[in-house]
C-alpha cells in the first residue's frame, strides 16, 4: 500500500469516481492532484508511501505486534538488495509479516524496528540508551520510474522507444516493466524485489474482487468506479502486451508464458497502491504524464522556492514496506540532493520533457558490473525515513497517509479503516454527460468553475451527530458543507439570472485578471463560499438536495443496492460474533464474511449511515421553508424516501 496515494493514488481515486474536469462521468485512473500540494506534503513529512509487500492492502496498516526480524530467504535476499544497491540504516529494520486486526494468518509483510537499536541519533539529537530512535535511507538511484526503466541495459531502448512514439505513458512503462521482470523469473535483476510484492490475492482492491464480493458493493460510487476501471484496463492492455513482448525479446527471455490480463492487473494494483512523489534531484528527466510540476521539494532545512524542481512518480523498494497507521509517527523526506535552479527549457530543447542537454548524463546505459548495477552517476540523494517519537523492539514502522474516505483506502490499497473519522459521502450534480451538451447546461458548468465550486461534493461522516436516545431518533448531520448549498443554488438558477449571474462572473474575472497582471489565473481567483458568506438557501435548492439525498438512499438500499443498513448491521454482527467464539485460525475463518465481503461491508455501512443522516438533515431545512399549513399538508409537499 504504498502512498503515492499521497502521489497518484489520491488522483487515481478522484479520477475513477468521477471527479475530472467535468466530474460527471467515472473515468480512467489518469491522475492529477494539485502537484503542489503533493510535492509540498512530500518534502515536509512525506505523509504515507507504502504498500506491506504482500498483501499489502489487506494488511490495511492494521499489522499486529512483532516480535523479531523475519528470518525467511526471501526477506534475507531482499534485505541484501537493498544493501547492495545503497540502502543505509538497514540493521534497525527488519522486513516481517503482519496480519489483520485480531490476529490469525499471516497475509502482508510490513517493516519492523529491530531488537537491541540502541542510541540512534535522530536529527542531531542523541536519544537516551534505552529509547532507540530511527533513522533509514533508501537512495534515489533504485526508485522505479520511468527513467530508470529507460536506464535498464538490454531492454532500456525499448521503453525509450516506447515512450518516444506514444505506445506508452510513463506511468503505463513503469507497469509494462514490472510485467517483464516478474515474469523473467529468477533471472530478473529486481528478482528479490518482485519477491516481497504481492500476489493478486493479497491486493485487496475491488479490481481483484469475485463476482458475489463486488455485487456488495452495489449501488455506490465504488462500484460505478470499479466498472469504469475494468472498461479502461482492458484498453491499456493492448499497448502493453505489446511492450512486454518487445522487452521480453529483447532480454532474450525464452520460454515461459506470455503475458495475460491478470498480469497487467496485478501490475497496476503494484502501481497505484506504492506509487509516490519522488523529488527529481538536479538535472533529473521529467517525463510528461509522469510528471507533476509546479510544485516545489527544496533541500531538508531550506524554504521552497517557486517553480525551482518538480516531482516524479515512482516507486522506492523498501520505504513502500511501510503499512498504514492513523497518527503514526513515521514520516519520509528527501535528503542529500539539491533541486535543479533552472528556468523551463523551450519545447524545442526537450525530448518527452527532458531538456536535451541532460540526456546524455541521464539516459546512458549502466556502465560496468553485473546486470542491473546502478550507475555511479544516477539520480542523487535518498528518500530517509525517521520516526517522530522513539518506537518499542519490534515495533511496526507505520506512516500515516493522510484523510482519506473508506472508498479511496479501499480503491487504492485494498483495505478500510471501520472507525474512519474521514469516510465521505460522494454527492454529485443532477447531470449526465449528455445534459452537458444543453448549452443552459454548460453556463451552469461555467458558474461553478467561477466560482470556485465543482459539480461534486463530499458529505464527511465527522459532521453526523449521534442521538443519546437509545437509537429511537434516527442520528442527523450538523450542516452541510458551504459548497453543497451553493452547488444546488447554482443548478436551480432560471434561465435569466443564470445569464446574468454568468454575465457578472466573467465581468469579475477579467477585472481581477486585468489586476494581476498576464499571469493570474482568474479560474483560481474566484473565493470559494465559506460559513461566513453563506445565505440562507432558497427552496428551491432545498427542494433540489432533498430529492438528491432521497435518492442516495435509494440508490444504497433500494432494489439497485444492497438492502437497508439494519440488514448490514445484523450481518455484521453475525461476523463480529462468529469471530469472538474464535471459530478458526483466522480472523476470518468460520466468518460468513471473506476479508474482500468484510471490507465492502464496512464501507457501504458507512455510506448508508451519511446518507441518512443527510437526507434527515436535508428534510428538516425545507420543513423551517414550507408554509403554514396542517401537519399532513407538509408531509405531502414532499414525499421522504424511506426504506
Amino acid at each position: 500500500m504504498a502512498a503515492g496515494a499521497w502521489s497518484g493514488a489520491g488522483a487515481a481515486w478522484r479520477a475513477a469516481a468521477g471527479l475530472g474536469a467535468a466530474g460527471l462521468t467515472a473515468a480512467g485512473l489518469s491522475g492529477g492532484v494539485s502537484p503542489g500540494a503533493r510535492a509540498e506534503r512530500a518534502a515536509e513529512s512525506g505523509p504515507a508511501p507504502a504498500a506491506s509487500g504482500d498483501g499489502a492492502g489487506g494488511a490495511g496498516g492494521k499489522g499486529q505486534p512483532w516480535k523479531g526480524p523475519a528470518a525467511g530467504a526471501a526477506e534475507a535476499a531482499f534485505e541484501t538488495w537493498l544493501r547492495e544497491r545503497g540502502a543505509k540504516g538497514l540493521e534497525q529494520v527488519a522486513v516481517g509479516h503482519v496480519s489483520e486486526e485480531g490476529g490469525g494468518a499471516a497475509i502482508g509483510r510490513g517493516l519492523f524496528l529491530r531488537e537491541g537499536v540502541r542510541g540512534s541519533i535522530r536529527d542531531g539529537v542523541r536519544w537516551r540508551p534505552w529509547r532507540p530512535a530511527l533513522r533509514v535511507s533508501f537512495p534515489l538511484s533504485n526508485a522505479l520510474t520511468p527513467a530508470s526503466c529507460i536506464r535498464e541495459p538490454r531492454v532500456g531502448w525499448v521503453y525509450r522507444a516506447l515512450l518516444e512514439d506514444g505506445t506508452l505513458s510513463p506511468r503505463l512503462a513503469v507497469m509494462a516493466f514490472l510485467i517483464v521482470e516478474r515474469l523473467r523469473g529468477a533471472t530478473s535483476p529486481w528478482a528479490p524485489y518482485i519477491a516481497m510484492l504481492p500476489e493478486e490475492e493479497g491486493l485487496g482492491t475491488p479490481l481483484f474482487f469475485s463476482d458475489a464480493e463486488l455485487q456488495m458493493l452495489r449501488g455506490t460510487t465504488l462500484h460505478a468506479a470499479v466498472t469504469a476501471r475494468q472498461k479502461k484496463l482492458r484498453q491499456d492492455f493492448r499497448r502493453v502486451k505489446s511492450a512486454v513482448a518487445q522487452a521480453l525479446q529483447a532480454c532474450k527471455h525464452d520460454g515461459g508464458r506470455a503475458p495475460a490480463f491478470g498480469d497487467f492487473l496485478w501490475a497496476s494494483g503494484i502501481y497505484w497502491s506504492r506509487v509516490l512523489e519522488l523529488p527529481l534531484p538536479e538535472r533529473a528527466p521529467v517525463l510528461e504524464g509522469g510528471m507533476l510540476g509546479g510544485g516545489v521539494i527544496s533541500q531538508v532545512g531550506a524554504p521552497p522556492e517557486p517553480a525551482a524542481t518538480a516531482a516524479m512518480e515512482g516507486l522506492c523498494p523498501g520505504l513502500d514496506c511501510c503499512n498504514h497507521g492513523e497518527g503514526a509517527p513515521g514520516r519520509w523526506r528527501a535528503v542529500g540532493q539539491v533541486p535543479a535552479r533552472t528556468a523551463a527549457p523551450a519545447t524545442g530543447e526537450t525530448w518527452l520533457g527532458i531538456p536535451r542537454k541532460w540526456l546524455p548524463a541521464l539516459l546512458a546505459p549502466a556502465t560496468g558490473g553485473q546486470e542491473g548495477s546502478r550507475r555511479p552517476d544516477g539520480p542523487a540523494g535518498f528518500l530517509e525515513l525517521t520516526s517522530d517519537r522513539a518506537l518499542s523492539p519490534g515495533e511496526e514502522v507505520r506512516i500515516d497517509y493522510g484523510a482519506r474516505s473508506n472508498a479511496e483506502l479501499l480503491f487504492t490499497y485494498g483495505f478500510v479503516d471501520p472507525h474512519n473519522p474521514h469516510d465521505t459521502l460522494l454527492l454529485s450534480a443532477p447531470l449526465t454527460a449528455g445534459d452537458l451538451e444543453n448549452p443552459v447546461n454548460q453556463a451552469r458548468m461555467e458558474l461553478l468553475h467561477a466560482r470556485g465550486l465543482r459539480p461534486q461534493a463530499f458529505l464527511p461522516l465527522a459532521g453526523v451527530s449521534t442521538h443519546g436516545d437509545g437509537g429511537h431518533q434516527p442520528a442527523t448531520a450538523k450542516e452541510f458543507p458551504p459548497e453543497v448549498i451553493a452547488m444546488m443554488e447554482v443548478m436551480v438558477l432560471p434561465q435569466k439570472k443564470l445569464a446574468e449571474a454568468l454575465e457578472l462572473a466573467r465581468a469579475e474575472a477579467e477585472v481581477q485578471g486585468a489586476g494581476a497582471g498576464a499571469g493570474a489565473d482568474a479560474g483560481n481567483s474566484a473565493v470559494k463560499p465559506g460559513k461566513g458568506d453563506a445565505q440562507e438557501p432558497s427552496f428551491a435548492a432545498l427542494t433540489l438536495l432533498v430529492r438528491l439525498m432521497q435518492l442516495q438512499v435509494y440508490n444504497l438500499e433500494g432494489p439497485g443496492g444492497t438492502g437497508s443498513l439494519e440488514h448490514d448491521t445484523a450481518t455484521m454482527l453475525k461476523h463480529l460474533m462468529a469471530e469472538k467464539d474464535g471459530e478458526g485460525a483466522s480472523e476470518y475463518a468460520g466468518s460468513p464474511l471473506s476479508r474482500n465481503a468484510y471490507h465492502a461491508l464496512v464501507y457501504r455501512m458507512n455510506q448508508k449511515r451519511i446518507a441518512r443522516a443527510y437526507t434527515a438533515l436535508a428534510e428538516r431545512l425545507l420543513s423551517y421553508h414550507l408554509p403554514e399549513k396542517s401537519e399532513g399538508q407538509k408531509a405531502g409537499a414532499y414525499r421522504p424516501y424511506r426504506p
